[in-house]
């Protein structure tokens, strides 16, 4: 239950508990904090936060090094297990961070909004887990003219890379000054970019356009899907190992491909 603060009535000797005080000065604390004035920016430790629309949660930095502000974590796990905890578990999610794979935290990781050292825990919306953040994107070409997708790159903390099928959708893109790539950039992303029914998946053997095959679910490798094409153009295909993302069809009852890395 919350806690019951002391009240006082006119005329009644000020001679609040502890709690009170505590509960006071934790609202003060609060109020100062999101009242941070924006030309804080230059300083991250002490740079605004909560300015983004998403869904926040407290993480722990178990990467072994230190993660900058806006890096990416692959999620581990929660801090506090139902086994653990069951009150504090339900009372607010809290994850262990990890550097992210491919194989294991496509899709599955969030950003951080404070520099957070190897071990330390943030603050209680220290990351942003679904919503639109900043973020930097590690570009191997220039990006498409249409709408485009990233997720985690395979070892990195700082940066994410674009990905056929991938959980965030790149909505804008500082791409303007670059002359050469590879190039970083920062760019804005919404988060959780998932729609109902679409899966990302890795191609077990080549597709040719028009045609099916079989496909390794990213979320579970134990599983198989097969996967018709309508995607590709004439004369395009797909090599085994290539990612795709694919719709399921319930008047057909097909699972088809709507996306996929570069054909050839």
């Amino acid at each position: 239950m919350p806690p019951t603060f002391q009240r006082f009535q006119q005329g009644q000797l000020f001679r609040p508990n502890q709690q009170t005080v505590n509960g006071m000065m934790a609202a003060a604390e609060a109020h100062q904090f999101h009242a941070r004035d924006p030309g804080d920016a230059g300083n991250e430790w002490f740079a605004p936060r909560y300015q983004f629309d998403g869904i926040y949660v407290q993480v722990r930095n178990d990467s072994g090094s230190a993660m900058p502000r806006f890096g990416i974590g692959g999620l581990n796990g929660p801090l506090i297990s139902d086994a653990q905890n069951l009150a504090a578990f339900q009372q607010q999610p809290r994850f262990s961070l990890v550097t992210p794979t491919a194989a294991a935290h496509t899709g599955k990781f969030c950003v951080v909004l404070e520099p957070l050292a190897a071990g330390a825990i943030s603050s209680g919306q220290g990351a942003i887990l679904c919503g639109t953040c900043p973020v930097q994107i590690r570009l191997a070409a220039a990006p498409p003219a249409g709408v485009w997708t990233a997720d985690v790159s395979d070892g990195y903390t700082t940066y994410l890379e674009p990905a056929a099928g991938g959980c965030v959708q790149v909505l804008w893109a500082n791409t303007a000054g670059v002359t050469g790539y590879p190039a970083t950039v920062w760019a804005l992303v919404r988060l959780g970019n998932v729609p109902d029914g679409y899966r990302l998946c890795t191609l077990q053997v080549q597709l040719n356009a028009g045609g099916t095959a079989t496909a390794q679910l990213v979320s579970n490798s134990a599983m198989t899907l097969m996967v018709t094409d309508e995607f590709l153009a004439e004369g395009q295909s797909l090599p085994s190992g290539a990612r795709i993302g694919v719709m399921f069809d319930p008047t057909l009852q097909i699972w088809i491909v709507v996306n996929a890395q570069c054909p050839t």
